[in-house]
C-alpha cells in the first residue's frame, strides 16, 4: 500500500488505514526470522538467542530494514522513542550499542508496553508498584464523594470501586499473576482493598479486612486477579493462540486440565450458505397440533428437544420409526443441547439418504433457530450442525421451523421425553 496522505489523528478509519500499510513491515520482518507484535504504531521487534553479540547484530538488522522501509513509506522513526531493553537473569551482560540515525540507543532495564511494564528479569515488582499507586490514586479520588456521614450510598461506592479501580489492578493479569504468590504483593493488593472498604462502610479502622470482605461481599483481590488471569487464559485458548504454558501453572488448570477440555466458542466466522428454510411459526398455528400447511404424507416430520435438570444435560429426537436419547453430561447448556438435538436429527437423515424429499424439523428453541440461520456463527457447535444442515438441503428441501414447547403437542412431548431420558442417563 502506498501512502499519498496522512491519516488524521482521532479518525474512524485511521486505526484501519495505517493497519494496511504497516502490515507490510510486520511480514517482511516475520519473513527475517524476528517475532513482531504490532498494536497500531507500538512495535515490538523480538530477537532470540545465548549470545549477546549475536543477538546485538539481529537487532541491528532489524532496526535498519525498518528505517529503510520508513524511508521508502515517507515516515519517520523517532529514536527517543525507541527502547531497548535484553530480557535475561544474567548478571553480566557484553551489550553493543544499537544504531538509529548514527544515535546509539540507551539499552534500559525495564520498558512499559500497552499498559504493561517489563523489566528485564521478569519479576513484575515494577509493574505491581506502578499499579498500586494509580489504583491508591483512584481510590483518593472516588473517597472524595462521600464521607462517614454524608455523600454518595455505598452501593454506589461499592460500584465505583469495582467498575473503576478494580479493573486498574487485573488489566493485564494474564502477564502478571505469577506475581501474587509473593507475600508482599499480597499484602499490596490487601491494602488496596482495605482502603476501599473502609471507604465503602465508614467503619472504624480497627475492623478487620476480611470481616468487611465478607460484609460487602467482596472478592480477596488477590483471588481476582487469579480469576482475570484464568478468563483471559481460556478465552486465548478458544481463539485459537498457542504457547499458553505458564497458565498451566494457575491451581484451577492443575487440578482440572481446564485448557485440555474441548472448546464450543469459536473465533467468529462467516457463511452465507443456507440450503435450507427456518420459519418461526405462532402458537396460533400450532393450535391443532400441527401447522395446517404441513402435509403428513408429502413431509418426513421431526421433532428435537433438549433438556438440562440437576442431573445432567440431555437431547433427544423423534421421528419416522426413531426414538433417540443423548446424554450430554452436566457441562453443556440448554442452548448447546437443543442445537446438538438438532444436528443428531440431520445425521439420521443424511445416514438414510434422502433425496428430493421434504423435511420438517421442529424445535422448541427460538435461539437455536436464530442462531443457525444467522451468517456470522462464533459457535463450534452450531458451526458443524450448520454445515450438515446444508449438507442436507442440497438435495433435499429442508425446514427448521420452532414449535411452541410444553403445550400438549404430542410429538414434541416425546421428544422432550427422549431429552429429559438422556439428561438423567449417566453419561
Amino acid at each position: 500500500v502506498d501512502t499519498v496522505k496522512v491519516c488524521p489523528q482521532g479518525g474512524v478509519l485511521s486505526p484501519l488505514l495505517w493497519s494496511l500499510v504497516v502490515d507490510e513491515l510486520l511480514r517482511q520482518l516475520t519473513e527475517r526470522g524476528f517475532t513482531c507484535i504490532g498494536y497500531a504504531d507500538d512495535i515490538v521487534i523480538i530477537a532470540r538467542g545465548k549470545y549477546e553479540e549475536t543477538l546485538c547484530n539481529l537487532i541491528q538488522r532489524a532496526l535498519t530494514h525498518t528505517k529503510k522501509w520508513c524511508g521508502s513509506m515517507e515516515l519517520d522513526i523517532n529514536p527517543a522513542k525507541t527502547t531497548l531493553v535484553a530480557f535475561t537473569r544474567k548478571r553480566k551482560l557484553h551489550l553493543k550499542d544499537i544504531l538509529l540515525d548514527g544515535v546509539a540507543i540507551e539499552w534500559k532495564q525495564e520498558v512499559k508496553y500497552l499498559g504493561i511494564h517489563l523489566d528485564s528479569r521478569l519479576t513484575w515488582g515494577k509493574h505491581v508498584m506502578e499499579i498500586t499507586k494509580k489504583a491508591t490514586s483512584a481510590l483518593a479520588i472516588c473517597r472524595r464523594f462521600a464521607g462517614k456521614t454524608w455523600g454518595s450510598r455505598p452501593k454506589i461506592l461499592k460500584w465505583m470501586y469495582i467498575m473503576i479501580v478494580r479493573p486498574v489492578i487485573t488489566y493485564g493479569a494474564i502477564a502478571w499473576f505469577s506475581r501474587i504468590r509473593y507475600g508482599n504483593t499480597k499484602k499490596c493488593l490487601e491494602k488496596i482493598q482495605r482502603m476501599a472498604c473502609l471507604n465503602i462502610t465508614g467503619a472504624m479502622r480497627s475492623c478487620p479486612t476480611a470481616a468487611l470482605e465478607v460484609l460487602l461481599d467482596l472478592t480477596p483481590l488477590h483471588l481476582v486477579v487469579e480469576g482475570a488471569a484464568k478468563a483471559a487464559c481460556l478465552r486465548m485458548a478458544r481463539s485459537g493462540v498457542t504457547g499458553l504454558r505458564s497458565c498451566r501453572d494457575l491451581p484451577l488448570f492443575e487440578q482440572t486440565h481446564l485448557l485440555d477440555l474441548p472448546r464450543d466458542t469459536m473465533v467468529r466466522r462467516f457463511n452465507f450458505d443456507l440450503n435450507f428454510k427456518t420459519e418461526l411459526s405462532t402458537k396460533k398455528e400450532w393450535k391443532g397440533g400441527t401447522l395446517p400447511k404441513v402435509s403428513k404424507k408429502e413431509e418426513i416430520i421431526w421433532y428435537t428437544d433438549g433438556s438440562k435438570t440437576h442431573e445432567g444435560t440431555g437431547a433427544g429426537v423423534y421421528g419416522p420409526r426413531t426414538r433417540y436419547s443423548e446424554p450430554m453430561g452436566k457441562a453443556p447448556s440448554i442452548f448447546q443441547a437443543e442445537v446438538h438435538a438438532i444436528e443428531r436429527c440431520v445425521e439420521i437423515n443424511l445416514k438414510r439418504g434422502y433425496r428430493n424429499k421434504r423435511i420438517l424439523i421442529s424445535s422448541d428453541s427460538q435461539a437455536a433457530i436464530k442462531a443457525l440461520s444467522s451468517f456470522t456463527i462464533s459457535s463450534n457447535m452450531v458451526w458443524n450442525c450448520r454445515r450438515s444442515l446444508n449438507e442436507l438441503g442440497k438435495y433435499n428441501k429442508v425446514t427448521l421451523t420452532w414449535v411452541p414447547g410444553h403445550q400438549g403437542i404430542e410429538w414434541n412431548e416425546e421428544a422432550d421425553i427422549l431429552a429429559k431420558q438422556g439428561a438423567s442417563d449417566p453419561h
